[in-house]
């Protein structure tokens, strides 16, 4: 997604590419004038290069919406492919968590005394199948698998706001606490 995001940028670079010729060109009329005025504030070519001035900025008008159009279309798709590949990887990043802490729980931490020897590691088989898990679990990964879904106090599709009801709905899901994840976990796990 992050070469989407690039794609989008490198479009507004070349369009911005394709608008600077008219920019050139207007100033380049509006020196002339300029000079003209200066050096012969009489000449008749004066009156040629306003009205060439005129067009120009015509022309440049059109472009330069044109340009301000799709800059906007592109930055909020550039934007949109950038925050959709932040949320898979933050997203990615916590399963990767979660399997890594059922994976650490399997590591024996009890205290060994001096001159006792501590027993093998037996836990093999469970690793492998936690490591398994977790494969899958990035592997079939989907935004609409994901965990964390965004609330907003208002709807950005319509801007009506939402009910308070279902607003505190929302962000009671959003809340589960370290136990019911480890309980959500275990199931994975063995």
């Amino acid at each position: 997604m992050k070469m989407m995001s690039l794609i989008s940028l490198i479009s507004i670079r070349d369009i911005e590419g394709s608008v600077q010729p008219s920019r050139d060109r207007k100033l380049k009329i509006t020196d002339q004038i300029a000079y003209l005025k200066y050096k012969d504030p009489q000449s008749p070519k004066i009156v040629v290069l306003e009205q060439e001035l005129v067009r120009a900025e015509a022309e440049s008008l059109v472009a330069e919406a044109q340009l301000s159009n799709i800059t906007r279309e592109k930055l909020k798709a550039s934007f949109s492919y950038h925050f959709d590949s932040m949320r898979e990887h933050s997203e990615k990043l916590a399963l990767i968590a979660g399997y890594g802490k059922a994976l650490l729980e399997l590591l024996d931490d009890s205290p060994v005394t001096p001159g006792e020897t501590r027993p093998s590691y037996d836990g093999y088989e469970a690793s492998k199948q936690i490591i398994i898990d977790a494969e899958n679990a990035l592997a079939t990964w989907t935004f609409e698998s994901a965990q964390v879904k965004p609330t907003l106090s208002f709807k950005a599709t319509d801007g009506e706001i939402y009910d308070e009801d279902e607003l505190a709905d929302d962000v009671q899901d959003m809340h589960v606490t370290e136990q019911e994840w480890a309980e959500q976990e275990k199931p994975t796990a063995a």
